[in-house]
């Protein structure tokens, strides 16, 4: 599971582990700074996709998300390592 952001993160390091047809649960960026209530919303909303992660067989998964592409808002900016 992560967020919108870092889906592309997320999917590389799987596939660099060795878990290429890992599904991945995607929820809106940020989590950070959200107040309980929200955090709850935004769990109640991925309940359905955690639940099929894990009970759809992964030949179909991995089907699925073979070309998947996640949209973002691009809110996270790249920054210089050395300004």
């Amino acid at each position: 599971m992560c967020t919108d952001e870092f889906y592309g993160l997320g999917r590389a390091e799987a596939e660099a582990l060795g878990l290429i047809t890992l599904p991945i649960v995607v929820v809106e960026h940020p989590m950070g700074g959200l107040r309980p209530d929200e955090v709850h919303e935004r769990a109640t909303q991925a309940v359905e996709e955690i639940v099929r992660a894990l009970t759809v067989a992964r030949e179909v998964l991995a089907e699925e998300n073979r070309n998947r592409v996640v949209e973002t808002r691009r809110r996270v900016r790249d920054k210089p390592l050395f300004a």
